[in-house]
């Protein structure tokens, strides 16, 4: 089909509508044109904002150039000094400084007079904090012209040459700058001028800067004790300080320091919360160079205020801060070797502080006895005196007994003031009653802290004859008797008691991480206790030898299930976790406290009680050994020794063998023969009891007796020899088999030996039956009273070592250290220390490792030297002879204790004295002492067999099997003659 028209263009018709923008282009859009807008209006308002700040900075530039061309026409004017504060530029500065000197010191206060007086002050105090803030700017070339104007402006003799009566002028502008960081800006000053520029000029202006507040302000006005404490936070905590300034500066500021003012700091705790500990060290330092020699001209308050002090810094002191960097340690390391002493929670340890030698010997003098002898002149019984002792010795532990002797050994103190401390601060206190641990009673806690490290110190070298003087202390005496009475120890020590019980009950969740403050110092209430559970054992231990107490006196358990002791000790011997995580805060609660009286005050409980538990710990250890062994043939041991050479054989056999098993013996005799067995037991107990007897014979040389037939290890060099410590070992380990078995041994150790088995000190008076000679010089130097360096002793003690004499330092370089009164408690204690436990510290200590092989050493320490010897060797009372007959077993021919023979030979025993019943339980048993608990545990038991009916032969005895053989007599005076014939003569086998 054609067109008509030809090829005209036929319209396009789209019946789907327009296309228009889509919403999100329309809101697009819009917001780019908001975007737009906002650009053009921030550049719009920040070009206004330039500008606006373009014309204030050029109108400031011209402002302050008018106001400098009107400086510089009148610099000393009025006008001058209101352009230089409201300025306050450096330049400025100068140039009014310049200025000022040029034209003299009048100029400062031409305008202080007249009508300009008030605009002046107002002006002056603000340059005058211009120029402090720029004398502590590091390295400006101005800072001694500034120092001048500054000495002007507020050194009182400056301004009063000048303006005569002036002190509301000085009072305002000390105030002014005192609230603008007076004081720190000067210890800034000060700190950047090397120690050793004493010539720096800017020194000797400093310094009157420092003490001119202290002239200008009333000494009882609150705005004194402020500039003081600034002074001691600010100035004194600069390190070296002496060290630093010129003698003349030194010596002004010495004698201006008002150090009476320490009174006015108020509460020292809120003090030391303001330094830290390189602080503390420097400002303790400080205080020792500028105070010592001014103590007799303070105060007592003021004194008593600065011991506060002392001691508030001591305490903050981390524990190792003077300790570690301690040169040597020429105190009394530890008042004993125990390892025994409770120990306390461990705290976190600072990094070692690095103290200058300068400042450590400054530090030096705090413990030296003349600085504490001035102390104690002064201010003697002071409860500040008594917080500073316990500090110093808190913070610096290897100086607490050099410290303690100081005092001690004081003359008009010592024994003294023990005495006085005792009976005005403890004795009637609330110390061991219910509420003693209340905050309100922690005064007390220094004076009881102070007493319990006086008196356990003093034990340490106390003898006999003073502990038990009666004679009151005296200031004139040389002797040094007990500070106690008698009397008063039973009080006390029944007072510490009750502190210690209570404390380990109401401490009781302390394994949990619980400890509770005393709020006195670093003494919290389980240091507390630990002190006095130490000087306890002191007090118990003299008690234990030589006893003043009756009996009971040290059982605090009247009201307390004394089972519930051994079941806990039974458990934890089984080794039972006891971590928290394992037993409830009840069950801890009941542990805790009975464990912690258990191994650190055991005398508390019982004596018998404690056997039990003695018993028990070995039950358990044979029950677990024979649960571990169960083949019998593997842990028995058979031996086969020769009787004339028993140690020897014993010793090669029984090198490798655990001693808790079983063991059986086999004799053989001078001819080579075997010998028969005797009881089931076989001949066991006769060869340890033999081996024994052997082994600690004087005669081979690795045991002496002392005069009291008591044994303990020769200290001879020859006694160390890797062979002979090897047989050290092997004793022990034949008398931890002994213990363990319930064989008792026929012997007696030395008191100080036994100490050393429980981890104990000995004491001054064991070197009694020691050595004599010595015991008897050390006496003579403990109570000298002319000039103990007039005796020409020194730290060091001659050995005879197999006729070779040899000396032995007892401290390091002790040749060089001669003894003096100051030392001599320090050399006593060291050479009785070197006696009793050094000589013999090798040979005791092989011992201990072959008797902890058997007997765990805990166990022992359940007991006292005294109660150990009695479980070594049986009960030290009389024998009982109807317990004996009560558990003795008969056998052969006596069938019970109707029979003839056996009525008429208990008729014969009860005629017998102590000494004849001694002699028949040693003929029978091989030990002369009867068994701690009775003949009811005697193993085996006390058995009578028959002989025979000859009355010709005398009767015998199986000690091995504790067996008496006896004929059968039939008339009671035969049966007499011959059985005190056989006992007395110790016949048997």
């Amino acid at each position: 089909m054609f067109s008509l028209l030809g090829d005209e263009k036929r319209r396009i018709v789209n019946l789907g509508g327009a296309s228009g923008p889509s919403h999100a282009t329309i809101i697009d859009e819009a917001k780019s044109l908001r975007n737009v807008r906002q650009q053009q209006k921030l550049q719009q308002d920040s070009a206004t904002c330039l500008q606006a700040r373009w014309r204030g900075i050029r109108c400031r530039r011209l402002v302050k150039s008018q106001i400098r061309a009107r400086f510089d026409r009148d610099i000393l004017g009025i006008h001058g000094l209101r352009c230089l504060a409201l300025l306050g530029q450096e330049e400025m500065l100068v140039k009014w400084v310049t200025a000022v000197i040029a034209s003299g010191e009048g100029s400062l206060f031409l305008l202080a007079q007249g009508p300009t007086r008030d605009s002046w002050l107002v002006l002056i105090r603000k340059i005058a904090a211009l120029l402090m803030n720029s004398v502590a700017a590091v390295a400006n070339p101005h800072r001694e012209d500034y120092l001048r104007i500054l000495n002007l402006l507020l050194v009182p003799p400056n301004m009063k040459r000048h303006l005569g009566a002036c002190n509301p002028i000085l009072l305002s502008i000390t105030t002014y700058l005192s609230k603008r960081e007076f004081y720190s800006r000067i210890s800034v000053c000060i700190r950047s001028i090397p120690v050793q520029s004493k010539g720096d000029p800017n020194l000797p202006l400093l310094v009157p800067l420092i003490t001119a507040p202290f002239e200008i302000y009333p000494e009882s006005s609150e705005e004194y004790a402020q500039a003081f404490a600034s002074v001691l936070v600010h100035i004194l905590t600069i390190p070296l300080l002496p060290n630093r300034l010129p003698l003349p500066s030194l010596t002004g500021f010495s004698a201006k320091l008002p150090l009476a003012a320490v009174r006015l700091l108020g509460e020292s705790d809120a003090f030391s919360g303001l330094i830290g500990t390189n602080e503390a060290v420097h400002l303790i330092s400080n205080l020792l160079a500028f105070t010592p020699a001014r103590y007799s001209k303070l105060p007592v308050n003021s004194l008593s205020a600065y011991l506060r002090l002392l001691a508030v810094l001591l305490d903050s002191l981390p524990p190792t801060t003077l300790d570690a960097t301690a040169p040597s340690m020429t105190c009394w390391q530890s008042l004993d070797d125990s390892d025994s002493e409770p120990e306390l929670e461990e705290e976190p340890q600072a990094a070692p502080l690095t103290i200058d030698p300068r400042t450590l010997k400054r530090l030096q003098t705090l413990p030296s006895s003349n600085h504490l002898g001035s102390l104690l002149r002064l201010t003697w019984n002071t409860k500040a005196l008594m917080g500073f002792i316990i500090a110093l010795t808190g913070a610096w532990p290897s100086k607490k007994a050099e410290v303690m002797a100081a005092v001690l050994s004081y003359p008009g103190a010592g024994a003294m003031y023990v005495t006085q401390i005792y009976r005005e601060h403890i004795r009637d206190s609330v110390l061991g009653q219910a509420d003693f641990t209340d905050p309100a009673h922690a005064s007390l806690i220094p004076a009881f802290v102070l007493v319990l490290e006086l008196y356990t110190q003093s034990l340490a070298t106390m003898g006999d004859d003073e502990f038990f003087s009666t004679a009151e202390p005296s200031a004139v005496s040389s002797a040094s008797p007990n500070p106690l009475s008698i009397d008063e120890l039973i009080v006390f020590s029944k007072q510490l008691l009750k502190v210690v019980w209570t404390l380990y009950f109401s401490l009781k969740s302390e394994s949990s991480g619980a400890r509770r403050e005393t709020r006195s110092g670093r003494n919290d209430w389980v240091q507390v206790r630990d002190k006095a559970v130490k000087c306890l054992l002191a007090i118990h231990a003299r008690d234990s030898r030589r006893p003043f107490t009756l009996e009971g006196h040290w059982q605090e358990c009247t009201k307390i299930n004394l089972q519930a002791f051994v079941e806990v000790a039974a458990r934890e011997e089984e080794q039972v976790d006891l971590a928290k995580d394992n037993f409830s805060a009840r069950e801890l609660a009941y542990f805790s406290p009975r464990l912690g009286i258990l191994h650190n005050i055991p005398f508390a409980i019982p004596f018998f009680t404690r056997v039990a538990i003695f018993q028990r710990f070995l039950e358990t250890s044979r029950h677990n050994f024979r649960m571990n062994n169960s083949d019998r043939h593997s842990s028995r041991k058979e031996l086969t020794v020769r009787r004339a050479h028993l140690a020897q054989d014993g010793f090669d056999q029984l090198q490798d063998v655990d001693l808790r098993g079983k063991v059986s013996v086999t004799f053989i005799d001078k001819l080579g023969m075997r010998e028969g067995n005797a009881g089931h037991r076989g001949l066991y107990k006769e060869f340890f009891t033999a081996i024994c007897k052997e082994v600690f014979d004087s005669e081979r040389g690795l045991w002496l007796s002392t005069e009291n037939h008591e044994i303990y290890p020769s200290p001879q060099s020859h006694a160390r020899s890797a062979e002979n410590l090897q047989w050290f070992q092997f004793v022990g380990r034949i008398l931890g088999k002994a213990i363990y078995d319930g064989i008792l041994i026929d012997f007696a150790f030395a008191g100080f030996f036994l100490a050393k088995w429980l981890g104990r000190q000995g004491y001054l008076d064991d070197l009694a039956s020691l050595d004599p000679p010595l015991y008897r010089g050390l006496l003579f130097l403990k109570h000298y009273a002319g000039d103990v360096e007039d005796l020409s002793l020194n730290f060091t003690v001659d050995v005879d070592d197999a006729g070779t004499t040899r000396t032995i330092d007892l401290l390091p370089y002790g040749n060089n250290m001669t003894v003096t009164k100051d030392n001599r408690l320090q050399y006593i204690y060291l050479m009785s220390h070197f006696r009793l436990s050094r000589q013999i510290k090798p040979q005791s200590e092989a011992f201990f490792q072959g008797l902890s092989e058997i007997i765990n050493p805990r166990w022992l320490k359940l007991f006292n030297q005294q109660e150990l010897q009695a479980l070594l060797g049986g009960a030290d009372s009389g024998i009982d002879v109807d317990d004996l007959c009560a558990h003795t077993e008969y056998h052969g021919m006596f069938k019970d204790a109707e029979d003839p023979t056996i009525v008429a030979f208990w008729n014969v025993v009860h005629t017998f004295d102590q000494k004849q019943r001694r002699a028949l339980l040693h003929f029978v048993t091989s030990c002369s002492r009867a068994p701690l608990m009775g003949f009811k545990h005697l193993s085996p038991a006390f058995t009578i067999q028959d002989m025979g009916d000859t009355e010709e032969h005398l009767p015998g005895s199986a000690t091995c099997s504790n067996i008496l053989l006896l004929p059968r007599y039939t008339d009671e005076e035969i049966l007499r003659k011959k059985l005190l014939a056989a006992i007395m003569s110790e016949s048997g086998f």
